[in-house]
């Protein structure tokens, strides 16, 4: 297999943010076990424990506090637990890491604290991800064009991240839907993943 590198911060409160890149499958999951260790330690990320597949739950909790640096306010919901899915968790995890910088991305210029909602659903045959942000209210034909390729607003060629995510759900018949949503009377723009568990 082929795998993008991945950054790590080793530590919320470290004023240098020491940062190293993974350069193989095995030494991401090592990483991401080390961070899954260092959930027990957060209170506010404890219930990630309830996930239940630590590489994945170690990711999220990296996302997280990564949101927090960037002066963002994250809320979580965890109803399940995760386990083998039809995604291999390495894309699994590169989807959401393109969910979360965008809902992040997507506020850098309009609101001062970034603001995100996370939440995970086990169902019978599926497991769901939900992503969203606040963002004015966005049309059809606008959503659509998100996931065409070079669809960005940070320049040329740079806009491969949500056609990346549409090619893997394809791959793995795979959900993925964007809507707009009203939170306490304000839009906010929702994007759900749903995919497949092994075991059905």
């Amino acid at each position: 297999y082929k795998f993008i590198p991945v950054i790590f911060v080793t530590s919320l409160e470290d004023a240098k943010l020491h940062t190293y890149t993974t350069k193989s499958y095995d030494e991401l999951v090592f990483a991401q076990r080390e961070y899954y260790g260092k959930i027990k330690e957060e209170n506010k990320y404890v219930k990630l424990l309830y996930l239940g597949d630590s590489i994945v739950a170690g990711y999220l909790y990296e996302k997280f506090c990564d949101v927090e640096r960037k002066n963002g306010h994250v809320e979580y919901d965890i109803r399940g637990q995760f386990s083998i899915s039809e995604v291999p968790d390495y894309h699994l995890m590169e989807i959401l890491g393109i969910l979360i910088d965008n809902a992040v991305e997507a506020q850098e210029s309009s609101i001062e604290i970034k603001q995100l909602k996370f939440q995970f659903m086990e169902k019978e045959v599926t497991y769901i991800f939900n992503v969203s942000n606040p963002y004015l209210y966005v049309s059809y034909a606008e959503i659509q064009s998100w996931f065409q390729i070079d669809k960005s607003s940070k320049g040329k060629h740079r806009g491969l991240g949500l056609y990346n995510v549409k090619e893997l759900c394809e791959k793995y018949d795979a959900n993925i839907v964007c809507r707009n949503k009203l939170d306490d009377s304000e839009n906010w723009v929702e994007f759900t993943l749903e995919i497949a568990k092994t075991d059905k």
